[in-house]
């Protein structure tokens, strides 16, 4: 029994060695070292001083972070993070403002199978082989309107009669208005009222159906009157402030093709002046609510108007395709030119008056130049007085305002030109050549550069840059003001400001009308 007992007590012994033993494990025919005691001591110790590593870390970590989320609450970045995201999040709509035309959709004519797919001859007789397939494309044409007198009720694109009738007696009431005459301001002067306007989205209004072209702003103070032509002849105005259901917005369409200038007669705020590539210059009356036939080209030659500027309060100076230019006096009636020169053999995009030497005016050419001509050296063969030469063809070219001493150019060579014009003569030289970009392209209109009223420091000029802005420049090369907001959301190629009031208008690509007041 003893011996029994010894047995059992020596083989407790030896497991108690083995469970403190680890097993030799084999791998890849070699043996891992034995799991002792004194290993796990190791163990423990190499685990201790890891884990107190890793705390030391940590800490470092959250103490960096503490420090980084701290400087940023110092410099505010997180309260600018908020706003950036209220602005991300505000969705940008478009004015609903304005002109609301249906589209009326045209069905599409199918196309007349050819006579290869028909298998005949150009005279139509059936023939084996295949002949050359006849393309016909199906083009839109956009006639002239009738001649002689428009009444606005027949023209007008608003279905609302009631409301055209109230916007033609408030316009006949502030017609009776008398227009004060516009002062000279400073640029400075300028400045301080151009800090004062700002833009909304309710002075912002589709004014016209398709792209705009011109644009006026009627010289009444009472109310805010904006007059913009469009790519097929339509005519809109927009009365800013009208809270009617149309807005205050009415299109007339008088022409059929392009309005590329509107102007108000300087002494007779009732006629609006308007010129068409259509070939025809209309004059409407705001009293009589007509729209009346000046002059026309004829119909065959396909002759478009594309400037015209006063010479006189009744005499128009008019540019025509192919380089010919025509003198109208109005009093007459006959609707022809009294005077037609051929002056260049490329389109003349405008022409402006000297403003104290009336013989003297500058067009602005397709072949790159700005040319000066004297009416009085015409009669026999027009010879230009000097040609300014540009790199590629010109938008513009206007004198300045007051004395006439500068000639403002907008040329697609990306730059916009300040001539001295002092002397009248051949030796007129760049003042100054600013860079800007002037590469609107097929569905812009081009940029205008045009003087502020009254005022020879500086001009207005639309932008490609973003945001959206509105440039005003000085004659010294600066950028003297901008004109931005969040409601003016596209670039504005033709701009007008107001003669005597702090009013900016600017016309974009889809009819709409943005207005600083």
């Amino acid at each position: 029994m003893a011996t029994y007992q010894k047995q059992i007590s020596v083989s407790n012994s030896r497991s108690s060695e083995v469970s403190q033993t680890s097993h030799f494990k084999s791998l890849g025919g070699k043996r891992s070292q034995v799991w002792s005691p004194d290993n796990v001591t190791v163990v423990v110790k190499k685990v201790k001083e890891e884990k107190q590593n890793i705390d030391d870390y940590e800490k470092m970590r959250q103490k960096n972070i503490a420090e980084k989320i701290a400087l940023l609450q110092s410099l505010d970045i997180f309260k600018a993070k908020q706003e950036l995201a209220e602005l991300s999040d505000r969705k940008k709509t478009k004015s609903s403002k304005g002109l609301k035309l249906k589209a009326v959709k045209e069905p599409i004519p199918l196309r007349p199978r050819s006579l290869r797919l028909q298998k005949r001859d150009p005279e139509g007789l059936l023939i084996p082989e295949s002949s050359v397939p006849q393309s016909v494309d199906s083009v839109v044409q956009h006639h002239r309107k009738s001649h002689g007198t428009l009444d606005f009720k027949d023209v007008c694109k608003n279905s609302d009669e009631n409301g055209l009738q109230k916007f033609i007696i408030d316009l006949k009431h502030i017609l009776k208005e008398k227009v004060r005459n516009p002062s000279n301001r400073s640029l400075k002067e300028y400045i301080k009222r151009f800090n004062k306007m700002k833009i909304n989205s309710d002075q912002v209004a589709k004014v016209t159906p398709t792209r705009i072209f011109s644009l006026a702003i009627h010289p009444v103070t009472t109310k805010t009157l904006v007059i913009a032509g469009s790519k097929w002849g339509h005519i809109g105005f927009w009365d800013v402030k009208s809270q009617t259901e149309s807005d205050g917005v009415f299109a007339f369409e008088p022409h059929s093709r392009p309005v590329n200038c509107i102007q108000i007669s300087g002494d007779n705020q009732e006629k609006l002046y308007s010129s068409s590539y259509d070939g025809t210059v209309r004059c409407g009356d705001l009293v009589k609510c007509v729209f009346d036939e000046v002059y026309f080209t004829p119909e065959d030659n396909d002759d478009a108007c594309f400037y015209f500027e006063f010479l006189s309060p009744q005499v128009l100076i008019i540019t025509q395709d192919a380089g010919r230019l025509s003198i109208v006096d109005t009093r007459t009636g006959k609707k022809e030119p009294d005077n037609l020169f051929q002056l260049s053999s490329r389109r003349m995009k405008t022409v402006s008056v000297h403003p104290l030497k009336r013989d003297y005016f500058v067009t602005a050419s397709n072949d790159g130049k700005a040319s000066l001509w004297d009416l009085r050296s015409m009669q026999r063969k027009p010879q230009s007085v000097a040609d300014l030469a540009h790199e590629k063809s010109l938008s513009s070219a206007f004198f300045s305002p007051v004395t006439g001493n500068y000639i403002l150019t907008t040329s697609f060579d990306n730059k916009l030109r300040l001539f001295d014009s002092t002397e009248l003569n051949e030796d007129i030289k760049v003042k100054k050549t600013y860079r800007h970009n002037n590469q609107t392209g097929r569905w812009l209109t081009p940029f205008r550069a045009i003087w502020l009223p009254n005022n020879e420091e500086g001009f207005i000029v639309g932008s490609m840059n973003h945001p959206h802005q509105i440039e005003v420049l000085d004659v010294n090369g600066d950028c003297a003001y901008t004109f931005m907001g969040e409601s003016l959301g596209s670039v504005c190629s033709i701009n007008a400001f107001h003669p005597t009031e702090p009013v900016l208008a600017g016309g974009n690509s889809s009819g709409r009308v943005h207005v600083f007041m």
